[in-house]
C-alpha cells in the first residue's frame, strides 16, 4: 500500500484554534519574561498560559515555587540533571552543584550572585566576540530569527530571553528606587537588600536552563528534544 499520493487537509477551525493558542502562549511567555521568568523548557504552550493566569508577579512566583516543589522536587531535580549533563556548562558544574546544595538547605540567598555569574558567562561565551554586549546579543538573535521566520517557536523563546536579559541588566541608578524585578547591577555591586527568595533562586536556575538550551550553537538542535513546544 502506498501513501505517496495522499493529501491531508486541516480543518480551518482547528487551524485557527492552533494559531490562537500559540499566539496566547507567546503573549504569556513575554509577560513571564517581564516578571523575571524565562520560558520553562519543560512546559507546553498551554502550561505557559496557565502559569501566567492573572499576570501578577506574586501569583506567578507562587506557581513556579509550587511546580518545582511538587512531587518531592521532581521537576527541579530533572532541570538540574539536564544542566549538569551539558558539556558546554562543564566549567560551571561545581558551582551549579554547590548552588543546588544551598537550595536544598533553603539557603536561597547564597545562590543568587553565583547563578547570575553563570548566566552572564553563558551569554558572554555565546557572543561573537568578548566585546559584544549581552543585551545586544539577545537583540541580534531576535532580529535574525524574525527575518528567518517569526512564527517559529525558537523565535518566541529568544524574544523572552531578550526581554528577560533586558530587565536583568537594565540600568538602575543606585540612588533611585529598587527595581521590582531582580537586577544584576544592584546585586553584584552590593547595593541590593539581601531579601531574595526561593522564587528568585528558581528564576535564575530556570534562566540558566533556558538560555543554555538556545545560546550555545551546539544545542540549537536540542530544542525539539528537550522541549514540549
Amino acid at each position: 500500500m502506498s501513501f505517496d499520493n495522499l493529501t491531508f487537509k486541516i480543518d480551518p477551525e482547528l487551524a485557527r484554534r492552533i494559531v490562537e493558542g500559540l499566539r496566547r502562549s507567546a503573549t504569556a511567555a513575554i509577560r513571564l519574561a517581564q516578571l523575571g521568568w524565562t520560558v520553562p523548557m519543560w512546559a507546553t504552550p498551554g502550561q505557559v498560559v496557565e502559569i501566567l493566569k492573572s499576570g501578577e508577579e506574586a501569583t506567578v512566583d507562587d506557581r513556579f515555587v509550587a511546580i518545582y516543589s511538587s512531587g518531592g522536587g521532581e521537576v527541579f531535580q530533572r532541570l538540574v540533571r539536564d544542566l549538569v549533563s551539558q558539556p558546554p556548562l562543564v566549567k560551571w558544574h561545581p558551582l551549579i552543584h554547590q548552588c543546588v546544595e544551598a537550595y536544598h538547605r533553603e539557603h536561597f540567598q547564597i545562590t543568587i550572585p553565583s547563578l547570575l555569574t553563570i548566566i552572564e558567562g553563558i551569554l558572554a561565551h555565546s557572543a561573537a566576540d568578548n566585546g559584544t554586549r549581552l543585551i545586544r546579543l539577545a537583540h541580534s538573535k531576535v532580529a535574525q530569527l524574525e527575518n528567518d521566520g517569526p512564527n517559529r517557536i525558537i523565535f518566541v523563546i529568544w524574544q523572552t530571553i531578550e526581554t528577560f536579559v533586558t530587565e536583568l541588566f537594565a540600568k538602575a541608578p543606585f540612588l533611585g528606587p529598587r527595581r521590582q524585578v531582580i537586577n544584576r547591577h544592584w546585586i553584584l555591586h552590593g547595593r541590593d537588600a539581601t531579601t531574595w527568595t526561593q522564587a528568585d533562586s528558581l528564576r535564575l536556575f530556570q534562566a540558566i536552563h533556558t538560555v543554555s538550551q538556545v545560546a550555545f550553537e551546539d544545542f540549537r538542535e536540542k530544542i525539539g528534544e528537550n522541549s514540549n513546544y
